[in-house]
């Protein structure tokens, strides 16, 4: 930034400021594109978006003679208002889909501008669009040196409010959304708004950059927003680098700097972009910004052969413990937000004639099961028998056809997964999932109920930060008091299976649950490992979290369950003591068949 700020010292000339101002606009837009990617969406209608604010500030200064700041800020109020609007419809959508209603809905914008001429002078544009006026001093910006303070002066502003937004709480759970979205959602975080603001934000700035682009050029036409003004955000970003806040920066001093170079070959220009795409996703898929680290361990490679012998030289530096926590100890009982639980033996979930249908096939039929506080319920049952299915429908991940579920007395059947899990029925899946390019630390973290709840504003302003050391010092203490505390900067990918498995349960137990479904938690361990997970059941029961476990490990689920219900081609076909399940005949005939059976 320091660089950028004193360009124009050195290099005076006319053109090399133009091309300055043109890097600043495309930087700004390259923001807002890396923020909707950040949301876990990628936009390719952000042309449309930057139209918006490109024409609302113009038409507003020509047609009503509205100062420059009233009309950035208008068009960035409508452009947001637009996104919203759109973003609540697109957002069912995911993946191509999201990424075609976005192109979609880019273009319909332009031919708005086109067909609208009353309103918007149609194909023969916006002339005579008056320059940027600064508020309250009233300076008027002419000048292309001017323009480039002015448009630095809002790229940096933009820079520190993402470097802010990041930074927050609300920002680090938005990054939650992107990396898995489905752990995201039952961990307690609603979804859909986040995706719908992130996608409405990063629009709104990439509208800030078509109003400084309006009064820069004094003109504005269709043909300026094109899909290849959305090209430039992207190729800004996989030059630079997705997924921070130097890459957008560093892409759009090549990308917006290429073509005016290269003036003499504007008839290729979509052919260069296409090729500068090819060759980064191919030799640096990282981004210009990916290399930096990499020249650091190359520096400091051969700095260690220059002074070899000196790191074991190095004084060690111990971490301390977190206060009052003790490997092996009880665990951490998070929630208290919803009150005392209740008492032991009373009903703190029942499930009545659920049902789902895939077409003709009944994945679960009517099941019907009770589970008792502080007991530890095994569903048991072959292959295909509807057990994640089951578990599926109780967390609301996809919807019953039929039937209720009630978390102490309450029905949540009908609600989303993050409501379900706010009301206190958490769950951890088949498969280990988990956040993996963050530390195991950061994945306890954004299982809390203060990171789920922060607010955009108090997370912006950094209000309510005694909250965030609650949730801090409670992460510390449940990765203390499961033991995995050592492993608390390590990738999940890094650490043996078992160990992930535990470190899912630990994000599980964060989100401060009274039922916690558990499937398969034993799955691919040895004995040593189900041993200790079992032992970890028993503890999270102890501390007042009820267990319900799915597991195929039938000695485990004998030796641990209290009780057991039988799932067999999505029916419920027994249920009781480990005992009585051992010994009943239908059990043993859905397990081994009817001749093997007898």
């Amino acid at each position: 930034m320091v660089v950028l700020a004193v360009f124009p010292l050195f290099f005076p000339d006319i053109f090399y400021l133009h091309v300055g101002n043109i890097v600043f606009l495309v930087a700004i837009s390259a923001l807002g594109f890396n923020f909707i990617f950040n949301s876990g969406q990628m936009s390719f209608g952000h042309a449309g978006f930057i139209a918006i604010g490109a024409y609302t500030s113009a038409l507003l200064s020509v047609r009503l003679g509205v100062p420059f700041f009233y009309g950035l800020v208008l068009g960035g109020v409508l452009t947001f208002i637009v996104a919203v609007l759109l973003g609540i419809i697109f957002i069912r959508s995911t993946g191509l889909a999201f990424i075609l209603m976005t192109m979609a809905a880019g273009e319909v914008i332009r031919l708005f501008i086109i067909n609208v001429p009353s309103l918007t002078f149609g194909t023969d544009g916006v002339i005579g669009i008056p320059p940027a006026v600064l508020p309250i001093v009233g300076l008027v910006i002419r000048s292309k040196g001017a323009y480039y303070y002015l448009n630095f002066s809002v790229a940096a502003l933009v820079t520190i409010f993402l470097a802010a937004l990041y930074s927050s709480p609300w920002g680090t759970t938005l990054k939650s959304v992107k990396d898995n979205l489905l752990l995201a959602e039952c961990t307690g975080v609603d979804t859909r708004r986040y995706r719908i603001l992130g996608f409405s934000i990063g629009c709104t700035i990439g509208a800030f950059s078509g109003s400084l682009l309006a009064h820069f050029m004094g003109f504005l036409s269709p043909t300026s927003f094109t899909f290849l003004k959305t090209l430039d955000a992207l190729l800004a970003n996989v030059a630079g680098g997705m997924g921070n806040l130097a890459g957008p920066i560093i892409g759009s001093i090549l990308v917006a700097s290429l073509p005016e170079f290269l003036r003499g070959f504007v008839a290729w220009q979509v052919a260069l972009y296409g090729i500068i795409l090819v060759l980064m996703l191919r030799f640096i898929p990282g981004g210009i910004v990916s290399l930096i680290p990499k020249l650091i361990h190359l520096r400091m490679r051969k700095q260690r052969q220059v002074d070899e012998g000196a790191v074991s030289k190095a004084p060690f530096v111990e971490i301390s413990d977190p206060p009052d926590a003790t490997p092996g100890g009880g665990l951490i009982r998070l929630g208290t937000r919803r009150g005392k639980g209740l008492p032991s033996g009373k009903e703190a979930l029942h499930v009545e004639n659920l049902t789902k249908k895939f077409g003709g096939l009944a994945a679960v039929s009517d099941v019907t099961f009770t589970v008792k506080k502080n007991e530890i319920l095994g569903i048991i049952g072959p292959n295909g028998a509807g057990k994640t299915t089951l578990y599926n429908l109780m967390t609301g991940v996809i919807k019953k056809d039929q039937g209720s579920v009630l978390l102490n007395g309450e029905d949540i059947s009908g609600f989303a997964s993050h409501q379900i899990l706010r009301r206190g029925l958490s769950r951890t899946f088949q498969a280990v999932v988990l956040y993996p390019e963050v530390t195991v630390w950061e994945n306890v973290l954004r299982g809390t109920s203060f990171m789920t709840e922060m607010s955009f504003w108090r997370g912006l302003l950094r209000m309510k930060l005694e909250g965030y050391r609650e949730a801090c010092r409670n992460t510390d203490f449940l990765l203390k008091s499961l033991d995995l505390y050592e492993f608390r900067n390590e990738l999940p990918r890094n650490l043996p299976f078992g160990l992930q498995r535990q470190v899912q349960i630990a994000v599980t137990l964060a989100t401060e649950p009274e039922v916690i479904l558990l499937d398969e938690p034993v799955s691919g361990m040895n004995q040593a490992e189900a041993n200790r997970t079992a032992e970890l059941i028993r503890r999270v029961r102890d501390s007042g979290i009820t267990p319900v476990i799915v597991e195929h490990n039938m000695n485990f689920v004998m030796k641990l369950c209290e009780r057991i219900v039988v799932l067999d081609h999505g029916v419920k076909i027994a249920e009781g003591l480990p005992e009585d399940i051992r010994n009943n005949s239908e059990v043993i005939q859905a397990y081994l068949g009817a001749e093997d059976a007898t």
